[in-house]
C-alpha cells in the first residue's frame, strides 16, 4: 500500500445507518463548508469583475489588488470546501479531490502575499521572497505526488513552518512602516492577520491532534474575518482612488476655467461658483457657429481651438 492510500485509511471515518441518515449527517456536519464557498465565490467574482472592468478608471496597484483578492476568495472556499467531507455525498473521486484540495492550500498564500505587497509596498521584496518560497512548495508537492518521496505529512508541517514565519515577518515589518505613516488600509490588513494568525494557532492544534473537523472549521472562521477585513481595505483604496479621480477632474475643470478666462484657477473658480448659486433669474443660451473650430480642434488640438472659441465670444460683448 502506497502512502496516499496509507494516509486515506487512517484519516478514514466509518458511518453506520441506513444512507439517508447518514448522507444527513454529513450533509449537517459540513453545511458551514458550503456556505463558505458561496460567499467567497460571491466575494470573489465581484473582486475580480472589478479589477478586470475597472483598470481603465482606477490604478493600476488598486486594480491588481482587487484581482489578487478574488482569486485568494476563491482559492479559498475550493479548499474548504475540497477539504471537508461534502464530496462523499456526489462523488466517490476521493483521491482527485484531495488532490485539488492540496493544491488549493498550498497555492492560497501567493494570491494573498501579492494583496499585501500592494499595501506595504516597502516590504515588497521580502513579500516576493516568500512568494516564491510558497511556489516553489507548491511544485514540491506536484513532484512529490507523482515521486511519492517523501510523506504529504512533512510538507504540511512545512508549509505550516512558513506560514508562521510569514505571519511574523508581516506583522513585524507591518507595524515598523505602520510608524512612518498612518495607513488606513495598512491597519485593516495587520488586524486580518493578527485575526488569522490566531484561528490559525488553534487549527494547528486541532490538526496535529487530528481532529480534521475543529482544525476546518477553526481554518473557516479564521480566513472569514480576514477576507473581511482584507475586503474593508480594499474598499478604502476604492473609496481613495474615487476622491483621487474626483480632485483630478476638479483641477482639470480649473485648469480650463484658467485658460479661457485668464483669471487665475482658484479665482474662476470660485467666480463661477458665486454665479451659480447667487443667481436665480432667467437663463439664455448662445449658440455660436464658428467657421472651421472642428478643422482647427482635430489639426492644432483644442487649446487653440479654445482661442477661436474665446475670441467668438469676445465680439458678442
Amino acid at each position: 500500500m502506497d502512502e496516499h492510500s496509507k494516509n486515506a485509511v487512517m484519516q478514514s471515518k466509518m458511518y453506520l445507518g441506513d444512507s439517508e441518515n447518514v448522507y444527513t449527517s454529513i450533509l449537517r456536519k459540513n453545511l458551514y463548508a458550503v456556505i463558505f464557498m458561496v460567499l467567497s465565490v460571491i466575494v470573489g467574482v465581484i473582486s475580480l469583475w472589478a479589477g478586470i472592468y475597472m483598470k481603465k478608471v482606477w490604478a493600476k496597484d488598486t486594480c491588481k489588488s482587487l484581482r489578487s483578492l478574488g482569486i485568494y476568495s476563491i482559492c479559498a472556499g475550493s479548499w474548504i470546501l475540497t477539504d471537508s467531507k461534502i464530496f462523499l455525498l456526489i462523488a466517490q473521486k476521493t483521491g482527485m479531490i484531495e488532490q485539488i484540495s492540496f493544491l488549493c492550500f498550498f497555492f492560497l498564500p501567493v494570491p494573498l502575499l501579492e494583496f499585501t505587497k500592494k499595501i506595504m509596498p516597502q516590504k515588497e521584496q521580502m513579500l516576493f521572497i516568500l512568494q516564491n518560497l510558497f511556489l516553489m512548495m507548491e511544485c514540491i508537492y506536484v513532484v512529490n505526488y507523482i515521486g511519492q518521496v517523501v510523506p504529504v505529512t512533512i510538507l504540511i508541517v512545512a508549509e505550516h513552518l512558513l506560514m508562521a514565519i510569514a505571519i511574523i515577518l508581516i506583522l513585524y515589518g507591518g507595524f515598523m512602516e505602520l510608524r512612518q505613516r498612518k495607513d488606513k488600509k495598512l491597519i485593516r490588513v495587520l488586524i486580518s492577520y493578527i485575526i488569522f494568525s490566531v484561528f490559525s494557532v488553534r487549527a494547528f492544534v486541532f490538526f496535529y491532534k487530528n481532529h480534521s473537523y475543529g482544525y476546518s472549521l477553526c481554518y473557516v472562521t479564521g480566513i472569514l474575518g480576514f477576507i473581511i477585513c482584507l475586503g474593508d481595505a480594499a474598499c478604502i483604496g476604492i473609496y481613495e482612488q474615487m476622491e483621487e479621480n474626483a480632485n483630478a477632474a476638479l483641477y482639470a475643470k480649473m485648469a480650463y476655467l484658467d485658460m479661457m478666462t485668464g483669471l487665475g484657477n482658484r479665482a474662476a473658480f470660485l467666480m463661477e461658483k458665486e454665479e451659480k448659486e447667487s443667481y436665480d433669474g432667467p437663463a439664455a443660451y448662445i449658440m455660436i457657429d464658428a467657421n472651421n473650430l472642428k478643422k482647427i480642434n482635430d489639426g492644432q488640438g483644442h487649446q487653440k481651438g479654445a482661442v477661436v472659441t474665446g475670441l467668438a465670444g469676445m465680439n458678442l460683448l
